[in-house]
C-alpha cells in the first residue's frame, strides 16, 4: 500500500521481463518496463506505481527501455512528464554513454511547455560545489564527484534541469543513509588503526557502531554462599 499522501512511486532493479500495466485489488496500478526477450534472464526492469488518484491523471506512458520508462500526467496548470531512469553501479562507461543519450533524447521527444521531472536510482552522490552550476544544484549533498555526477550535471546543463535534493539542507540520518558506505568505511578504518594501536577500547567503540547492537547485559556473578563476584580475578575463575 501507498502512504495517503504519496501518489506516485518509481521503483528500480524490478527483474521483470517485457512491458505492461498491471492493476492490484488494492486500486494500485503497475506499469513496468523490461526486456524485450520476456524469456531472457531477469535483470534490471523499472516500474511505476500509481495511486488510483494518480491513474485518473495519468494521460500516457512508454516503455523506453529496461532502464528508462516516461509517464505524462495531467494537472490544472500544464501536463507533467515523469521519467524514472535506473543506472546500475558497475556499469561499463559506454553503456553510461548510452543510457544517457537514451535519456536525452526522451526529454527531446517531450514538449517544452510541460513541467519535467526526472527521478530514479542513478547511483550517484552530488558534492557540495557548486561553482559554475548554481542553476542546476545547490551545495546540501555529501561526498566528492566522480565519473556518474559529471555525467548528471552534463545532463542537467543540456536540458535545464535542477537537482532538487540539492536546493534543501536534509537531517544528518538521511546524509548517513545517502552517504553510508562512505560512513562505515570510515569506521571500519578506525577499527583498524585502533586494533593496529592494540586500542582495545576504541575497537569495542567501532564494533559496537557497525553492528548496531549495544552490550548484552549479563546476570551478575555469585560464589557458592550467593555473594556477589566483584573482582576480575575471581569472574575469570568462574
Amino acid at each position: 500500500m501507498l502512504r495517503p499522501k504519496l501518489q506516485i512511486l518509481s521503483l528500480s532493479k524490478v527483474h521483470r521481463n517485457g512491458f505492461g500495466e498491471l492493476r492490484t485489488s488494492e486500486g494500485l496500478t503497475f506499469l513496468y518496463s523490461g526486456k524485450e526477450d520476456e524469456e531472457g534472464v531477469r535483470k534490471n526492469g523499472v516500474r511505476f506505481l500509481l495511486s488510483d488518484a494518480a491513474k485518473k491523471h495519468l494521460l500516457d506512458w512508454k516503455s523506453n527501455s529496461e532502464r528508462i520508462i516516461t509517464t505524462r500526467f495531467n494537472s490544472k496548470a500544464r501536463k507533467i512528464p515523469v521519467v524514472h531512469g535506473y543506472v546500475p553501479k558497475n556499469l561499463a562507461s559506454e553503456h553510461k554513454d548510452d543510457f544517457y543519450s537514451a535519456l536525452n533524447l526522451t526529454l527531446k521527444n517531450i514538449r517544452k511547455q510541460d513541467i519535467v521531472f526526472v527521478m530514479g536510482d542513478l547511483n550517484a552522490k552530488i558534492g557540495t560545489e557548486n561553482v559554475g552550476s548554481q542553476r542546476h544544484m545547490g551545495t546540501h549533498r555529501l561526498g566528492l564527484r566522480n565519473d556518474n555526477e559529471e555525467r548528471i550535471l552534463e545532463f542537467c546543463h543540456e536540458n535545464d534541469l535542477t537537482i532538487g535534493g540539492t536546493l534543501f539542507i536534509h537531517g544528518d540520518n538521511h546524509n548517513a543513509h545517502y552517504d553510508r558506505r562512505v560512513w562505515a568505511d570510515n569506521v571500519a578504518n578506525c577499527a583498524q588503526r585502533a586494533a593496529d594501536s592494540g586500542n582495545l577500547r576504541e575497537i569495542y567503540k567501532a564494533l559496537k557502531i557497525l553492528t548496531a547492537h549495544r552490550a548484552l547485559k549479563k546476570k551478575p556473578l555469585k560464589d557458592k554462599r550467593g555473594e556477589l563476584i566483584v573482582t576480575s580475578k575471581g569472574q575469570f575463575q568462574h
